[in-house]
């Protein structure tokens, strides 16, 4: 092959944009989806171009498994950006107090907060408190109790679920 491999993907992507997109409409349930990560495939081969030459015997193949690839990707983000959003209303970070009675209202969901928290295993709960409260990161916190920064990513959103779960019981 004489022309770089990423302009080869590239160029199959372009003329085979129709049947990518139908298939991968079917895959994901969605046209609009598809588009969508499609797009952003394109973007990726373009900022791929400058890397090393590598051999690929079925560019199609390529560019439909690079596309599951990144419509999972974006399915993560969408889901840790809820988490995040939801854990935020939870502890009531999102709306500033404007009178007394919000203020009260606050204050019974901090209490309603530190029940449900109570409930967590204490590692949980040190970490919750560490990442919201001090703002500490993943790595700091692994550091200081001695475990991996997955195990802390791992203990956070066992945390935040619980909160969530019993926060929406309340």
């Amino acid at each position: 092959m004489s022309d770089n491999i990423w302009v080869i993907l590239q160029r199959t992507l372009a003329s085979e944009y129709s049947a990518l997109k139908a298939r991968l409409g079917r895959i994901l349930g969605s046209e609009e989806l598809a588009k969508e990560v499609l797009h952003e495939v394109y973007l990726r081969l373009n900022v791929s171009s400058n890397r090393p030459r590598i051999e690929i015997s079925k560019p199609e193949a390529y560019i439909s498994r690079m596309a599951i690839n990144v419509a999972r990707d974006m399915e993560r983000d969408a889901s840790r950006q809820k988490r995040k959003a939801d854990a935020l209303n939870v502890m009531n970070l999102t709306q500033p107090q404007a009178n007394l009675a919000d203020e009260m209202e606050a204050h019974f969901r901090v209490e309603d907060l530190k029940a449900i928290m109570a409930g967590l295993p204490p590692l949980r709960l040190k970490i919750l408190l560490a990442v919201m409260a001090e703002g500490a990161s993943h790595e700091e916190i692994a550091w200081r109790y001695n475990i991996s920064k997955r195990a802390v990513q791992r203990h956070l959103r066992l945390a935040l679920d619980y909160c969530l779960r019993h926060a929406e019981k309340k």
